[in-house]
């Protein structure tokens, strides 16, 4: 039900289900709804930390989620926690995975490291994300090294660059 409330735009009848549920789904979509829509990061990550299956936490998608809402607490303990849920993963080759740990390298001050994870990744193309290509030019510019990217450079296209699209 509080899926299907979510899907309806429904949102606080769906976390109000949802945190009350003891399935570690609902928690996981909870985390995700906590951070996306009501941009209460703290409440997201206590929903994760409620997940105890190995299984749901072992998704990429969920670990993404999971990180994302500790990213934003930004805080030593949450690095800490961070680390340890992406190491879990380490031997995932999901490129969302990939990106996470690349912003983990880069959160933690290990910015040539997080630039060489990034572009040592083969890429799957995906459409107007430029998350990739905006975390690899932080990089450059705190490491001094030339933004001036080639085409399709991290799996992003480049269309708004050409004005094909507008950006919101």
């Amino acid at each position: 039900l509080g899926a299907w409330l979510a899907a309806r735009d429904e949102i606080d009848d769906a976390l109000e289900i949802l945190t009350s549920s003891s399935d570690p789904r609902a928690a996981a979509l909870a985390g995700r709804l906590l951070l996306e829509f009501k941009k209460d990061p703290a409440a997201s990550v206590a929903q994760f930390a409620r997940i105890e299956n190995p299984a749901i936490l072992a998704h990429p998608q969920v670990t993404v989620a999971y990180d994302r809402s500790l990213q934003h607490l930004n805080t030593r303990e949450a690095l800490t926690t961070r680390r340890q849920l992406l190491d879990r993963l380490a031997d995932l080759n999901d490129d969302n995975l990939i990106e996470s740990r690349a912003r983990l390298l880069a959160d933690e001050g290990h910015h040539q490291d997080a630039l060489d994870l990034l572009t040592g990744h083969d890429w799957q193309l995906v459409h107007q994300q430029y998350s990739r290509t905006r975390l690899a030019t932080q990089l450059c510019q705190v490491l001094e090294l030339s933004t001036d990217f080639p085409p399709n450079f991290l799996g992003e296209d480049n269309l708004a660059e050409f004005g094909a699209y507008q950006e919101y």
